[in-house]
């Protein structure tokens, strides 16, 4: 196969292999196993207050009653404000319920400890096999009667208060059965009457937290196995070896076609001889070896053999030697004598005329 076509599978088995190693990394970056979150019920807790306080007669809202959002409650007009609970728990399935509560009221100042004025009875109410559980609950709240005993504590301690809350609490342990699950929390939405004196605004109640809501669920997570995304995985694997095979083969073979180096064609013997032509002397025939302890010794170079006769002073003697067999090269050998030493370099370096007839057969 040629260099050109190596090259050409060369690139296209390594774009092959990065694209199959780019599909082993995706195909890892998906899970095998995907948890989804079920939702199996819901439910939620709902807490309402309503009021209606009674008035002194008074010439600013000629009426007795104020409801919510009908004006400000100043504390020198306001003899009571009833207030109403209601309390539901609503489940999207039907389960048996179970409700404990109590309402307490506490009295709240920055100057003296916390004091609890009302604390009502347990009470335990249960339905079965419903969706919604309520009540309600009405109590009162006498304002003057509560000034008093914040006046009293005040005398008591020192101290004089020119604000404090009084916080109704309600207390509601639900516990729920249903076929989900169970479920136990405790809802505790409380309303704050905050008690201000001698603002510009005047002496009056800020009532706050009217309404209340609590929402809640049970969840179930389930495992998703995902047979595909190992079917991926094991076929990205394949690839990956198949083209990583492929371009290891492609590239060896692709080195083994590496071309080689042209050798550089040996020079003429006319222009090897032509620097030292002065101590160059052709024989016409070989020099006897026939005494017994003469030493012959090659050399790697012409120029080598010249610097040796430099040396001894003696001349290079050079003899061409007709080839042995048909078609090949005749050999050129050149000597330096030396008493019993015989220096020798050989080539078979083409004369100018036979490397001119092999170029025109060429």
């Amino acid at each position: 196969m040629t260099r050109t076509k190596l090259t050409i599978l060369l690139a296209l088995f390594a774009l092959s292999t990065t694209f199959s190693i780019l599909g082993v990394y995706f195909s890892h970056q998906t899970p095998i196993e995907q948890y989804k979150v079920i939702s199996l019920l819901t439910y939620h807790h709902n807490g309402r207050y309503d009021y209606t306080a009674q008035l002194k007669p008074n010439i600013l809202y000629n009426q007795t009653t104020l409801k919510p959002g009908e004006g400000i409650l100043y504390t020198k007009i306001t003899e009571l404000v009833n207030i109403t609970f209601t309390y539901s728990f609503n489940c999207s399935l039907p389960s048996n319920v179970t409700l404990q509560y109590s309402i307490n009221q506490r009295l709240k100042s920055p100057k003296w400890p916390e004091k609890t004025i009302v604390a009502s009875p347990l009470t335990v109410s249960t339905l079965l096999k419903t969706t919604t559980a309520q009540f309600s609950i009405t109590q009162s709240i006498n304002i003057t009667a509560l000034d008093e005993l914040k006046n009293s504590i005040d005398k008591e301690t020192g101290t004089y208060t020119s604000e404090y809350s009084l916080i109704v609490q309600p207390h509601i342990d639900v516990v729920a059965n249903t076929t989900a699950g169970t479920i136990n929390e405790l809802f505790t939405p409380n309303m704050t009457m905050n008690f201000r004196y001698r603002t510009p605004e005047g002496d009056y109640i800020a009532i706050e937290g009217l309404t209340h809501t609590q929402q809640g669920n049970i969840q179930q997570t389930e495992t998703i196995y995902q047979p595909e995304v190992m079917s991926q995985r094991y076929m990205s694997y394949a690839f990956s070896i198949v083209f990583i095979s492929a371009l290891l083969c492609t590239t060896w073979a692709y080195l083994k076609a590496k071309p080689e180096k042209p050798t550089k064609p040996e020079k003429p013997i006319e222009e090897i001889i032509a620097p030292h032509e002065e101590i160059i002397f052709e024989t016409a025939e070989e020099p006897s070896y026939e005494r017994l302890g003469r030493t012959v010794i090659k050399m790697k170079s012409l120029e080598a053999l010249v610097s040796i006769a430099d040396g001894l002073a003696k001349p290079v003697l050079y003899l061409k030697k007709p080839p042995t067999h048909p078609g090949e090269e005749p050999i050129h050998v050149f000597y330096v004598l030396d008493g019993s030493v015989i220096y020798e370099y050989e080539t078979a370096a083409p004369s100018r005329a036979e490397r001119e007839e092999e170029r025109k057969s060429v």
